[in-house]
């Protein structure tokens, strides 16, 4: 049974799904297709897109042996139980943490949650001044998976998350990436990476754009689906799978239909200014806790990139 080596904890909107694009590529690499199976999130149950430990570990039985397996899975980092599930399946593993300044991270992360159906109020400053109720159990959006989640606030405070980890983990086994400096200078941040994970450079110098913003043609067609999906229960995996053997895949083909590029809205100023300020106190406590500047987050956020 291979037990992955290395683990992508999140955070989401941070870059994540873009360096698992990158390392998937990797020679010495082995990761599963399925992305964010969240199998070790057993606090987030809803977002265990694989429970069983057979079909968790069936992912890797056809990575060489040679080869270093990993998954990548973005809620692990706020996760309460992840890492320490993992550490009883591997004691020896080692981490890999994205962070993105606050500001940006928030709002990118409250128009995926539009995308996913978890979030159904359409102004996000709306959303962030429920979170007191949200908190309380109200307001909560019928179709949300896990109401955690939109506690925005706690889900982009990187510093009790981090601090966590390092609580259960040797701080040589961890590598945190600023997303900032992953996207201006991807190539060293790829080769850093790679020099954790004690694996020679391939010499990659392709790093193309990946998991840009998108919305919904019709929410209510996605929802139409998910709940086709519920209704099925256990019976959906085995219609899936007798599908996707004569190459037929209606719910990927509907997916991508309704999927189209979106441009955000940019944030109001003042607003801007105001997740700023909330967020400091976490941002330089965290400052703290790696023993680095973080200056690049200050001064707001929405600058070039739409992850």
């Amino acid at each position: 049974m291979r037990i992955p080596d290395f683990f992508i904890l999140g955070a989401p909107k941070c870059g994540t799904t873009a360096l698992h694009a990158y390392l998937k590529e990797h020679p010495g690499i082995f990761m599963p297709e399925l992305k964010e199976p969240h199998y070790y999130a057993t606090d987030f149950p809803d977002y265990r897109r694989i429970r069983l430990a057979e079909d968790y570990f069936a992912m890797f039985e056809n990575a060489p042996a040679e080869a270093l397996c990993a998954e990548a899975s973005v809620w692990y980092l706020l996760s309460q139980d992840a890492v320490g599930n993992i550490l009883r399946d591997n004691p020896r593993a080692k981490f890999i943490v994205m962070l993105r300044n606050p500001v940006d991270m928030v709002y990118a992360l409250y128009w995926q949650k539009r995308h996913s159906l978890d979030e159904d109020v359409d102004d996000f400053e709306t959303a962030w001044n429920l979170q007191d109720e949200r908190a309380r159990g109200k307001s909560l959006p019928h179709h949300c998976r896990e109401p955690r989640h939109l506690l925005y606030r706690a889900a982009c405070s990187f510093t009790p998350q981090l601090q966590r980890l390092y609580d259960q983990v040797p701080r040589e086994r961890v590598w945190v990436i600023v997303f900032e400096e992953f996207v201006r200078q991807t190539a060293k941040a790829y080769a850093d990476t790679l020099q954790f994970l004690d694996l020679p450079n391939d010499g990659r110098t392709d790093f193309p754009t990946v998991n840009a913003s998108h919305a919904r043609r019709s929410r209510a067609l996605a929802l139409g689906v998910r709940h086709a999906v519920q209704m099925m229960g256990s019976a959906y995996g085995s219609v899936k799978r007798t599908a996707n053997a004569i190459g037929w895949n209606p719910g990927r083909t509907l997916e991508r239909w309704n999927d189209r590029p979106q441009q955000r809205r940019p944030l109001d100023p003042r607003f801007q200014a105001q997740l700023a300020e909330a967020f400091r106190p976490d941002v330089e406590q965290l400052e703290k806790l790696l023993g680095r500047s973080l200056e690049v987050w200050r001064g707001g956020g929405q600058r070039k990139v739409d992850a």
